[in-house]
């Protein structure tokens, strides 16, 4: 069985310490264990930390010389951009102004970001979609970003479809906008494993003035708590919940040595997104959009292929930000290699590729999916419900031999109530005969 390395007696503290159902403590020690809630950090946490990277981002205190959004992208070397014209302008008018790639920009459908907590009154439309615009901007030759040493920054607008008649992406005009705006900034070169490999930062909405903010407010891991049906969101602050979903999951969002040497992007996975359309989760979207927004439900026009391009190109630099900001030994060894394979997969292609042919082999005599009732029927579900947080955090659900591992923790955790601590997959709510399959599959791997 291939363990993570190191952190056996990790998980068997943090597990005790989540209240996870009763067990030995060699069953724990023999299972690496999933059960881990997004830390959400502190404003204190969040305080010293923009104190601390203000020198590295190129300013003398980062609250207050990147007040907004508007003044990143003044320090990174853009006069007149503004954060209205990166939020609510086309990608091709932005990638238009800006040419050879200064911008990168794609709207997509975002599962991720849904709150499964929250059902619609519209039967044929179950849950409200989630959509992103991601935008990668260069730091522009002789900026006080360039100077810094910074290389470019990912910024992340978060939107809501309430309704299936809504539009997902505002055009400025109406009082829709991005709930929540991330941003990750890539230094050009770090001390791996000893500096910071990237760096965690949130604005307000435009209503807010896109100042910068210490948290973001989201439903990633929220159990429903069925004495308060309304509170199906927490705060997430910077930059411990970031940290924790974008490459520090062994830390659980904690630094090390004081720092962030393996912060990592998260790759763009269009695949497992269109798995997400056909699940019958979303059955009112399908058909309607396409889950590149940008590209049209055509595959076979320019459009689709420029903006499934541009997902290509992203998702090189971001192999090459992964790479750089390894972890010692093969914790990191999935990010890497599910990475790749998309990027293999779709060198030449922009056709959604299969979940069995996205099976990641990680290590020689590993467990690769096959093309089984069971292994298709286990990695479906997988697939649906889990690679939300297992595709970046601990394992990718994709490498067998992860999930084989586990399956014990597995079968324990999705059989818990869904407002318990320790209960899988968090933030849904699974019917008896979904989380029957799955303890069924799961011990049939063991």
């Amino acid at each position: 069985m291939r363990l993570l390395k190191g952190f056996q007696t990790l998980w068997t503290v943090l597990l005790l310490a989540w209240g996870a159902t009763a067990a030995s403590a060699d069953e724990v020690i023999s299972d690496p264990g999933i059960g881990i809630r997004v830390a959400p950090g502190s404003q204190a946490e969040t305080t010293t930390y923009y104190e601390r990277i203000s020198t590295k981002l190129g300013v003398a205190d980062t609250r207050r010389d990147l007040p907004s959004l508007t003044a990143l992208l003044r320090h990174l070397g853009y006069r007149s951009l503004t954060a209205e014209d990166l939020e609510f302008k086309s990608p091709s008018d932005l990638m238009a102004t800006f040419p050879n790639d200064q911008l990168l920009v794609s709207r997509f459908f975002a599962p991720k970001i849904v709150d499964f907590n929250v059902k619609s009154a519209d039967t044929q439309y179950p849950y409200s979609v989630g959509w992103r615009k991601l935008v990668r901007i260069t730091a522009l030759p002789g900026s006080g970003a360039d100077s810094a040493g910074l290389e470019a920054a990912y910024v992340l607008f978060n939107y809501v479809q309430m309704q299936l008649t809504d539009a997902p992406f505002p055009d400025g005009t109406s009082f829709s906008e991005s709930v929540n705006t991330q941003v990750i900034i890539v230094p050009r070169t770090f001390a791996m494993g000893r500096e910071d490999s990237a760096y965690f930062l949130d604005f307000d909405t435009r209503t807010g003035g896109y100042e910068i903010h210490d948290f973001l407010s989201a439903a990633f891991d929220v159990a429903q708590d069925p004495n308060h049906p309304e509170k199906t969101k927490r705060n997430y602050y910077v930059p411990t919940a970031c940290a924790q979903c974008h490459g520090h999951d062994q830390e659980g969002g904690g630094p090390t040595n004081g720092v962030f040497p393996y912060a990592k992007l998260n790759y763009l996975d269009t695949d497992q997104w269109y798995d997400m359309m056909a699940f019958g989760e979303f059955p009112s979207t399908l058909g309607t959009y396409d889950v590149l927004f940008d590209g049209g439900l055509d595959h076979s026009t320019g459009a689709y292929g420029a903006a499934f391009d541009v997902i290509r190109k992203l998702n090189n630099f971001i192999r090459n930000q992964n790479s750089e900001s390894v972890h010692s030994g093969d914790i990191d060894l999935f990010k890497i290699k599910a990475v790749d394979k998309w990027l293999a997969l779709h060198q030449t292609s922009a056709d959604p590729v299969p979940a069995l042919a996205r099976a990641l082999d990680l290590e020689n005599g590993s467990a690769i999916w096959q093309d089984t009732q069971d292994d298709r029927a286990l990695l479906g579900l997988l697939d649906q419900y889990c690679f939300r947080c297992h595709s970046s955090v601990l394992y990718s659900v994709f490498d067998k031999q992860a999930v084989a591992d586990r399956w014990r923790t597995i079968a324990r955790y999705v059989q818990l109530p869904a407002d318990n601590a320790s209960h899988m997959p968090q933030g849904r709510q699974l019917d008896a005969q979904t989380i029957a399959d799955i303890v069924k599959y799961v011990q049939a791997l063991k």
